[in-house]
């Protein structure tokens, strides 16, 4: 059963092998402890899928002095091969477009590789609607435009 959360620092080294696979970025848990108790940072949340952490999502949330609303962009999802099409990336994606929908956003956005079909129709199973051929939206409520 996967359980989504709000990512902790115990799930730092989770993180930075997650991150390393995904992104073959080099981060120290330091680092990703940090970032995860700094006010104004992505909100990370991460898929338990039996002891092991799936996965994870990243959400971040602006203002602008534009808008009344805060803009929600999903920057960052990672499945962990082993864990792939046993609804850990839907698992995720909801509980980001939950996080946003409670921070207020009327839409959240994000960007994909044109050629990753997996990720594109995951989103699109998500409710997100293609925007071209990366982009993607999803409606969380009455837009104020």
């Amino acid at each position: 059963m996967v359980k989504t959360r709000e990512a902790t620092a115990a799930d730092a080294a989770a993180l930075v092998a997650l991150n390393h696979a995904f992104n073959h970025l080099e981060v120290s848990p330091e680092h990703v402890i940090v970032r995860l108790t700094e006010a104004g940072t992505e909100t990370v949340f991460v898929a338990d899928d039996g002891p092991d952490i799936a996965g994870f999502a990243c959400l971040q949330v602006t203002r602008s002095v534009c808008y009344d609303h805060p803009r929600a962009e999903l920057t960052e999802l990672y499945i962990a091969p082993d864990h792939r099409r046993r609804g850990v990336g839907r698992a995720l994606v909801e509980m980001v477009v939950q996080a946003a929908k409670e921070a207020g956003a009327a839409e959240i956005v994000l960007a994909t590789s044109g050629d990753n079909e997996a990720a594109r129709r995951l989103y699109q199973a998500c409710g997100f609607a293609s925007e071209g051929d990366v982009y993607y939206t999803r409606v969380l409520g009455k837009r104020p435009w």
